[in-house]
């Protein structure tokens, strides 16, 4: 949301080579702090091993790896 500078229900996903899937992180809300998004009551999940879910990391707070501001993300 522009107004709000908040994102709700985020997944990001994290890919290596060959496209194969190394991480998800999802979070209940991000809030744009004028740099960066941060990211709110989360869990990360590490796939790098290649036989499913290694291990689990719970989160407060972390920052997302999007520089994008909220004018410039659009809800499809």
């Amino acid at each position: 949301n522009a107004e709000t500078k908040q994102l709700s229900m985020i997944t990001v996903q994290q890919f290596g080579e060959g496209g194969k899937l190394q991480q998800v992180e999802n979070a209940d809300t991000a809030i744009w702090n004028g740099q960066y998004w941060v990211m709110q009551n989360g869990i990360i999940y590490d796939l790098s091993a290649g036989n499913g879910v290694e291990r689990t990391m719970k989160f407060k707070e972390q920052s997302l790896p999007i520089k994008s501001a909220p004018k410039d993300i659009q809800q499809d």
